[in-house]
């Protein structure tokens, strides 16, 4: 796994090629951590899908709502 400074990352995390240039997922040292980051399609194929409306805790309303 590519290890890159805590600064590469803040200072090239926007960019649209961060991955292909450094790397998915890659690794930074921050506060005397080790922290991964990977992109969303790579976290999707080795954990499965995630219906972001509920983890955001959208969606609920509606339910509570139908069911009144």
């Amino acid at each position: 796994m590519v290890e890159i400074t805590e600064q590469e990352f803040i200072d090239n995390l926007d960019s649209d090629d961060f991955f292909r240039r450094y790397g998915n997922p890659v690794k930074f040292n921050a506060d005397g951590r080790y922290l991964v980051a990977m992109s969303f399609e790579l976290y999707e194929r080795l954990f499965g899908k995630l219906d972001l409306p509920d983890i955001l805790g959208e969606g609920k309303e509606e339910q509570n709502v139908s069911s009144n």
